[in-house]
């Protein structure tokens, strides 16, 4: 089917394997559903075109053929559908469907029609009317608000326009060069868990989890409450490490390095939390590290009730400091919260800074993927860059975390992109801009384009691991992250060599009688020993371990 019978049936129809043969029918997308992101609906429902192997959420991503494959109408596309996205994702699960089918129709006809039009010249800004026969492009000029469907403006100096000033040029060079990592809570065994690379100075417990105990219980910082039954069975192995051990201290390191995951709160005591062996996130690590709250464990989008913990004086802040961490990363990208939360964000900001933590903050891309409004949306933003209290901000450029190239395109809303230029761009010179990548080798790209964009780079945190990373092949070296404890189990005692000056008796006596003569000289005769063995321990000249008989 040709693009211009497409544009005739008023539709823009679900793609398939084939369909779209040409270039020019590329699909733009937009998502209306909180779990699927715009950037997956245009990489899965153009998937025929990309030939990769992706399933187009059909139910979820609202998108339209671009008349041209430029600039210009892959943006006027995208605005078209942000318009109509809004009112798709408000409306009840019962209408969604009905809703989806309206707005697909809806955005073909309106594509159509501003298809016809030329662009402004520079310098301008002009105003189309969608509806050509009912309603003149004059009445438009400022009705585009009121009526977004009806009048579609452009503006035309986006390539620069005469007389236009442009932002002074800021100094782009980092102070200080962050290469960061995230270290998975859930690493597979066989996979040990990534301790980033010999030139890492940032690491991010990664949990998935808003709630504080469960995110340090995830990443390994904390054990369940101490039961009396464990009680027993960690004392009994405390008592038994310290036959061995120089003091108090080394038995409890020796019992949290077999048994951690279940001796932790039942061995280490509040005064022990002033020593560093007793915060696991202290030592072993490569650079500072970050316990990461948010994400794709958390079932609901975060909410002021979740933050309650985390304030001036609060037991959970304590929890954090007590592991060891340097600081908290929220994943921002779900809310479920107007001003009151952005509020509530900014007092737990407050609070960890006023008790010697350091706030980062990572996102969808340039901003939360799902917010209340769009206003929410860039308050959200405007408060991180704003906030005395957050170092580092990190927008994630990645959707599904096995892109090939950095994902440039910023978060959008109903009313249009959060661009990073216009947000980033005035970042104070303390904040680290440190966006989020799959891969290392994706960091030239990524810093080339942000610094056109006015914008500075103060380093990257990696999502994947460095050991499946093949750009990172030389980099990792020991030490590995400190291992994961395993399942409880009685240790065995040690074997201590004995040295005996004298011969064995009993079975080993018979043994060293019948022997060659010169084990006899020696008496260090053992009764596993075969008669050259005796005989080579004759010639040593100092003792051998002696072993039972069996």
């Amino acid at each position: 089917m040709s693009l211009a019978a497409l544009f005739s049936l008023g539709v823009s129809p679900r793609p398939q394997q084939g369909a779209l043969a040409l270039p020019q029918a590329q699909l733009s997308c937009v998502s209306t559903s909180v779990d699927v992101k715009s950037a997956w609906c245009v990489k899965a429902c153009n998937a025929a075109e990309l030939k990769v192997a992706l399933t187009c959420p059909f139910t979820s991503c609202l998108c339209v053929a671009s008349p041209e494959p430029s600039e210009r109408y892959t943006q006027m596309s995208k605005n078209v559908l942000l318009r109509l996205a809004g009112a798709v994702h408000q409306s009840p699960a019962a209408e969604k469907s009905a809703k989806m089918q309206a707005a697909r129709e809806t955005a073909a006809q309106v594509v159509k029609a501003l298809a016809k039009k030329k662009p402004p010249p520079k310098g301008t800004k002009h105003c189309m009317s969608t509806k050509p026969d009912q309603i003149s492009d004059e009445w438009c000029e400022d009705k585009e608000e009121t009526f977004p469907l009806i009048c579609y403006c452009e503006d035309g100096d986006k390539d620069g326009a005469p007389g236009k000033s442009k932002p002074e040029p800021m100094d782009l060079t980092p102070k200080e060069w962050i290469n960061g990592y995230y270290s998975w809570s859930w690493s597979q065994p066989g996979y040990p868990h990534n301790n980033g690379t010999t030139e890492s100075n940032l690491g991010v417990q990664f949990s998935g989890e808003e709630d504080v105990t469960r995110a340090l219980k995830a990443v390994g910082a904390i054990s369940d409450p101490c039961s009396d039954t464990s009680k027993t069975w960690c004392d009994s192995q405390l008592e038994f490490y310290k036959a061995d051990a120089g003091s108090t201290d080394e038995a409890k390191q020796m019992v949290l390095k077999d048994f951690g995951e279940t001796c932790r709160s039942c061995v280490v005591t509040d005064a022990d939390y002033s020593k560093s062996w007793a915060r696991p996130f202290s030592t072993g690590w490569r650079g500072k590290q970050f316990l990461s709250l948010g994400g794709s464990r958390s079932i609901e989008a975060w909410r002021v009730e979740f933050l309650d913990g985390l304030v001036d004086g609060g037991e959970e802040i304590d929890m954090i400091k007590h592991a060891g961490f340097t600081g908290v990363c929220f994943d921002i990208e779900e809310t479920n919260g107007g001003m009151e939360l952005v509020e509530a964000f900014e007092r737990s900001f407050k609070a960890l800074t006023k008790a010697g933590l350091e706030v980062m903050i990572t996102t969808s891309h340039s901003a939360p993927y799902s917010a209340n409004t769009d206003e929410i949306r860039i308050a959200f933003v405007e408060s991180w860059i704003k906030s005395p209290d957050i170092t580092y901000i990190s927008p994630q450029l990645y959707t599904s975390g096995s892109e090939g190239s950095p994902e440039m395109e910023p978060s959008s809303g109903t009313s249009g992109p959060v661009n990073y230029e216009k947000y980033y761009q005035n970042m104070p010179a303390w904040k680290k801009f440190v966006p989020s990548v799959n891969s290392i080798s994706h960091v030239d790209e990524m810093k080339a384009t942000f610094n056109k964009k006015n914008v500075r780079v103060d380093g990257f945190v990696q999502w994947v691991p460095v050991s499946r990373d093949p750009a990172s092949a030389g980099l990792v070296t020991t030490p590995e992250a400190p291992a994961a404890p395993e399942a409880p189990a009685a240790p065995e005692a040690p074997t201590v060599p004995v040295s005996v000056p004298v011969a064995d008796t009993g079975a080993a006596d018979a043994a060293v009688a019948d022997a060659a003569a010169a084990a006899e000289a020696a008496n260090a005769a053992t009764a596993a020993a075969t008669a050259a063995a005796a005989a080579a321990a004759a010639a040593a000249p100092v003792p051998v371990p002696a072993y039972a008989a069996a």
